[in-house]
């Protein structure tokens, strides 16, 4: 059944659930956990391959919605964000207060970051009017030397 044709059963109530194929789902699952290296956080080990996974992914997806990846950087988020809360103690602060972190510590200007987003949106982001995009989450990683994880909220 196609994704319009299960949305529009969907609508009309008349779906019938399908059990998933678990075995199709075990032949595709055991070659990507291979390929991510990581696709659950339970130690340290697998928090620091987790974040080495998710900068890799967002050179790879950036800001595009629409590619094939674009869902793992989101899921490997989540599990990261669950091992830090459960083991590390992290201040909460939103990723506004971060990049303002940031920059005070580095004893920057806006104008300074020219090279990851214009100022104008730098000032936007600081003044809570505008969210991190996923590639300027990357290019403050990258500038500060910091995890993207930290970052992302």
């Amino acid at each position: 059944m196609t994704a319009t044709a299960l949305a529009t059963a969907s609508r009309n109530r008349s779906v019938k659930v399908v059990a998933p194929n678990t075995v199709a789902i075990l032949n595709a699952w055991l070659p990507c956990m291979t390929a991510m290296g990581v696709v659950a956080v339970r130690t340290e080990g697998e928090h620091a391959r987790a974040l080495k996974t998710l900068e890799a992914l967002f050179n790879e997806v950036g800001d595009d919605d629409s590619h094939p990846l674009a869902d793992v950087p989101d899921y490997l988020g989540d599990q990261v964000r669950a091992y830090e809360q459960a083991h590390i103690a992290i201040p909460n602060a939103s990723p506004r207060e971060v990049l303002r972190f940031l920059i005070d510590q580095h004893a920057l200007k806006q104008g300074d970051l020219n090279d990851c987003a214009p100022q104008s949106r730098i000032l936007e982001i600081l003044a809570d009017k505008r969210e991190i995009s996923k590639a300027m989450v990357k290019q403050f990683a990258t500038r500060f030397g910091v995890p993207v994880a930290i970052l992302l909220g």
